[in-house]
């Protein structure tokens, strides 16, 4: 199944949309990737997490992403990882929702990031998959390498975040706001 979400134009909202990827059956691999994330965005979500399986890679430096929001994270278990570009007018943006299960695959990539504004309110627009073709199933595991291959490659501006005290590091630099 292949749907094209434009939230505030249609009734379907990101956050509906987001949730169904995150419901994919015995999930192996939740990765989520967006320029932008808070608690209360993350709160919409979490009962979904998988804290072995779930992944979440934020930008920072962007005058949005929230402390809170990284806190939320850790204390989720998720494996989470900022990337800073180093930047303020360079900004890590993309907005990718991965669900993969034994036998099914789930992909949204759009413009919403982990807010409020972006799974409720904004206009955003994504591209739905939910598919058990082996094709599709191929695609999701390729942009899975990409996301992954990127924590390894640019080790300078992506960094794992595990601890309370790196979050407040961050804070205290004004790399992301409270």
């Amino acid at each position: 199944m292949k749907k094209f979400i434009l939230q505030g134009v249609i009734p379907d909202s990101h956050l509906e949309a987001i949730r169904h990827v995150l419901s994919v059956h015995h999930p192996i691999r939740i990765l989520i990737s967006v320029g932008f994330l808070n608690q209360k965005g993350l709160s919409l979500i979490s009962d979904l997490l998988v804290p072995e399986n779930t992944t979440i890679i934020a930008g920072i430096r962007n005058g949005i992403t929230s402390a809170q929001g990284l806190l939320a994270c850790i204390d989720c278990g998720c494996r989470t990882f900022i990337v800073d570009t180093g930047s303020s007018s360079i900004l890590f943006h993309p907005k990718i929702y991965i669900g993969r299960g034994r036998d099914e695959s789930r992909l949204l990539v759009g413009s919403a990031n982990l807010t409020v504004g972006g799974l409720h309110s904004n206009i955003e627009a994504s591209l739905a998959l939910d598919s058990e073709n082996r094709d599709d199933i191929q695609l999701v595991a390729e942009l899975e390498e990409m996301l992954d291959g990127m924590i390894g490659k640019y080790s300078e501006h992506v960094q794992v975040i595990s601890t309370r005290d790196e979050v407040h590091s961050l804070l205290a630099a004004g790399r992301v706001i409270d």
